[in-house]
């Protein structure tokens, strides 16, 4: 059987990555098992229901633009959206509370008001009273410099809507400050951060909210996690196991049979998946014919990738192009 990630699931069902863990966690996908500390999902498994996603008159006001966010949001478009709860409060926070992506609202002076349970799942943490008015970002050095986000949080908090793509975010930071609910977790998150603040009637900043929308999550060893951190980085060189391995400190046969155990992959295999991927996003751009694409991502449009784009999409280059215009147009 044909198995495929987290990410590839919730890229196939237009859902988050965090619903689809959700699923998991609730045992609603079929057939799926973990192999390591990797969920495998059954490739031909259908897209269950997800409890979680009410259908209520305030979920559907803005439900068309947060059922699945887009990779790179736009804080002009969340903060306007945004606005439109601000009027009715106890209602705005009940719906924010049902979003499937980490939501923290926070006071002008930097305290925590609100912290959504997609945020505490995300956190490793069991309950948001740990957060709510004991937590201050103005005054949190591990956000404000160890993740780099000083910029980002100052011009938020100055009324500015500003997004920093890609922060790294390991649970060992939260793990250390609160109490974790689950202690052997090892999980490395990068998130896209959407700041935005929320003015009243006399235009004052009431809030500022902050949007977390997870664009990679990884899970189980460390070695395994660096490993996989240092593919998806270098994806652009060419495979070589070796240097990997040297990387992550590990002999390289061993290194192979860990990261099969651990991903259900091989190191060459997850490399591959990465590559198609990469190539995915070049054949949307118009401006690239498929050769320039497959160039684009430093492979031969005449070599292996052509074939293995075919064995693990199903479809040609050309088909994919073509398949993929048509539904956007």
């Amino acid at each position: 059987m044909d198995y495929i990630t987290v990410a590839e699931a919730a890229e196939k069902w237009d859902i988050t990555v965090r619903q689809v863990q959700r699923l998991l966690a609730g045992n609603k996908i079929t057939g799926a098992k973990k192999h390591g500390g990797t969920w495998l999902i059954p490739a031909g498994a259908e897209k269950p229901a997800d409890a979680r996603v009410k259908s209520g008159k305030y979920v559907k006001k803005l439900s068309h633009i947060y059922h699945k966010p887009p990779d790179n949001a736009n804080p002009e478009e969340l903060a306007e959206a945004f606005q439109s709860l601000i009027k009715s409060h106890h209602i705005s926070f009940q719906f924010l509370d049902l979003f499937p992506y980490a939501i923290e609202v926070f006071a002008p002076d930097g305290t925590a008001v609100f912290f959504n349970r997609s945020g505490c799942e995300d956190a490793n943490i069991a309950d948001a009273s740990q957060i709510v008015g004991k937590y201050n970002i103005l005054k949190d050095t591990v956000v404000l410099d160890v993740l780099g986000q000083r910029e980002t949080v100052e011009k938020a908090f100055k009324g500015e809507r500003v997004t920093a793509y890609d922060v790294r975010i390991p649970h060992e930071e939260t793990s250390e400050r609160y109490d974790p609910k689950d202690e052997t977790a090892s999980t490395i998150l990068y998130k896209n951060i959407s700041c935005f603040p929320l003015w009243d009637d006399h235009q004052q900043i009431a809030y500022i909210v902050m949007v977390f929308i997870t664009t990679q999550i990884y899970t189980g060893r460390a070695d395994i996690i660096k490993a996989q951190e240092y593919m998806d980085q270098n994806w652009i060189d060419e495979f070589d196991r070796d240097k990997i391995a040297r990387a992550v400190h590990i002999s390289p046969n061993h290194f192979s049979s860990l990261f099969k155990e651990h991903t259900g992959y091989t190191p060459k295999d997850y490399y591959k998946r990465i590559k198609i991927k990469k190539l995915q996003e070049k054949l949307l751009d118009p401006s690239l014919n498929i050769e320039q694409a497959f160039s684009a991502c430093g492979v031969d449009y005449h070599g292996n990738y052509r074939q293995f784009f075919k064995d693990i999409t199903g479809q040609t280059p050309m088909q994919f192009r073509k398949e993929k215009v048509k539904t956007t147009t």
